[in-house]
């Protein structure tokens, strides 16, 4: 089955920066597809280029089969919602949205009835005569999804549309941008580096980094199994905690304290007696540090209460790490001394490259 947009090794450069190398990526139709990952990793230059906003130096794009990259502009099909909104000040909620519809010489009629019902879908209903200014953030928001909308797009492309928006307002709208893309059964491609955003609403997360794909998969599939410390280190609040691990013939070293082989092998999957002698790194993540009476001896530094859950900064095998555990019935103090150990199976191992083991 042939996938909805293909882009096959497409790289861009400005002057001696590669901001892409040879990237590959498929878009199934009626996907909601995050492009995550830090400043300057590529992410909205690929966009870009999709839009047709800017020219790749090699590489192919097909839309439904065809060839995008000699489509202009204007007929790509393509709706984009910029980071700013690039809404026009001076005219009002109606006229922002109708402006594709207009450029397009469509019947009078027919931008009225596209308007009405895209007006009910981003809930506008009532505010077409409200100038630009008049609307908070989330409602110009939606004045610029209701205008990438109408234009009834094959893709939509929406470059960090939340960022504008504070966190409570944040978190409304971002369900109701996914809410309105199911219903209306558009295809998308989502910009961000916020990991929230991309989890909770990606079908599937990109995550790149210098250019290339680092991984590529359900947001629980890499969450739960990164395929390298990049990947396990940019996912997870808080941050996974990564130790130095070495290995000498039959002996290995956690931090600066010996731990036993056949742990090590339950807590990673692995089998570590059979890895070469060298340093590795061990990642575990908060939540899979949990509470033992015969596990290590640990001293609570730091506790960092966050709602429902607390992260407990902790010493023990010594290195320091964190612990998230449930606020409930939370009665530690700095200073304490508790034990502590590794949940069986839920350590990441890690070459000295970065690779998972």
């Amino acid at each position: 089955m042939q996938n909805f947009l293909e882009i096959g090794n497409v790289s861009k450069s400005f002057g001696q920066t590669e901001v892409l190398r040879g990237l590959d990526l498929s878009v199934k139709e009626k996907e909601i597809l995050v492009l995550l990952g830090p400043s300057g990793c590529g992410k909205t230059t690929l966009l870009r280029i999709i839009a047709g906003l800017i020219e790749p130096d090699g590489g192919s794009l097909t839309l439904e089969g065809k060839d995008l990259l000699s489509v202009p502009v204007e007929k790509r099909e393509i709706g984009f919602v910029f980071q700013k909104y690039a809404l026009f000040p001076h005219m009002n909620v109606e006229d922002n949205i109708t402006f594709g519809l207009k450029l397009r010489k469509l019947d009078k009629n027919e931008i009225r009835e596209r308007l009405d019902s895209v007006l009910d879908l981003v809930e506008l209903k009532g505010y077409e005569k409200r100038m630009i200014n008049e609307l908070s953030g989330g409602q110009q928001q939606r004045v610029a999804l209701a205008r990438a909308i109408i234009i009834k797009p094959k893709l939509m492309l929406l470059d960090e549309p939340l960022s504008n928006l504070d966190a409570k307002l944040r978190a409304s709208v971002r369900v109701n941008i996914v809410r309105i893309l199911k219903k209306l059964g558009i295809t998308a491609i989502m910009v961000t580096h916020d990991q929230i955003e991309a989890m909770t609403m990606g079908d599937r997360v990109v995550l790149m980094n210098e250019g290339k794909i680092s991984q590529d998969g359900k947001p629980k599939e890499i969450y739960f199994n990164p395929r390298n410390l990049f990947v396990a280190e940019f996912l997870g609040t808080p941050r996974i905690n990564v130790l130095p691990l070495k290995k000498e013939g039959t002996s290995f070293f956690l931090g600066s304290e010996s731990v036993d082989g056949s742990l090590l092998s339950l807590w990673t999957k692995s089998d570590a007696e059979a890895l070469p002698d060298g340093t590795y790194s061990l990642g575990v993540r908060p939540e899979n540090i949990v509470r033992d009476s015969s596990g290590y001896k640990a001293t609570v530094n730091l506790l960092e209460v966050s709602g429902a859950d607390t992260n407990v900064h902790l010493t023990f095998l010594g290195s320091d790490y964190v612990m998230r555990t449930n606020s409930e019935g939370q009665e530690l103090m700095p200073g304490d001394e508790i034990e502590v150990s590794f949940l069986p199976s839920s350590c990441f191992l890690f070459d000295k490259s970065g690779e998972r083991i």
